[in-house]
């Protein structure tokens, strides 16, 4: 299916309060950036503030390599992203508070970034972007082990 010899990068981005995602594939290779739970514990967790309540002192990065399936799903997941024909969607007001969740793909040299806005009365997220956010995701967590504790 893929040809494992051409470049396949991908970007996957969020933040909130209490929440850091950052994975990053590039060919064979990922790297997952995180919040160490371990750090966080010592942070109020009942902080109201509407601002990140974590510092670079609590990320920790990981790094593993794809197996050739992995590889192959996310390519063909990367095809149906780069055919999305809009750069944001879940589109809100000024005054709303949403969170922006960002996927930049590069296949060969066409290169893509889409932002998805959620706010409570967010449009769904199109499924293109939604397949590839959830595999990349799910990709982080069985190399990973969910919240950061393998």
């Amino acid at each position: 299916m893929a040809n494992i010899g051409f470049s396949q990068q991908i970007s996957y981005f969020f933040s909130a309060e209490y929440a850091y995602k950052d994975v990053k594939i590039h060919d064979m290779n990922i790297t997952y950036t995180t919040i160490d739970e371990a750090k966080m514990s010592k942070r109020n967790p009942n902080s109201m503030a509407q601002t990140p309540q974590w510092d670079a002192s609590c990320l920790v990065t990981k790094k593993a390599k794809l197996t050739k399936a992995e590889f192959n799903t996310l390519v063909g997941l990367i095809s149906k992203f780069m055919a999305l024909d809009k750069s944001e969607y879940g589109e809100v007001k000024d005054e709303d508070r949403y969170y922006s969740y960002t996927i930049e793909a590069q296949n060969n040299n066409e290169n893509k970034k889409v932002v998805y806005k959620s706010a409570l009365d967010s449009k769904y997220r199109p499924e293109a972007f939604a397949e590839l956010e959830d595999f990349i995701l799910k990709l982080a967590e069985n190399k990973f082990g969910k919240n950061n504790k393998k």
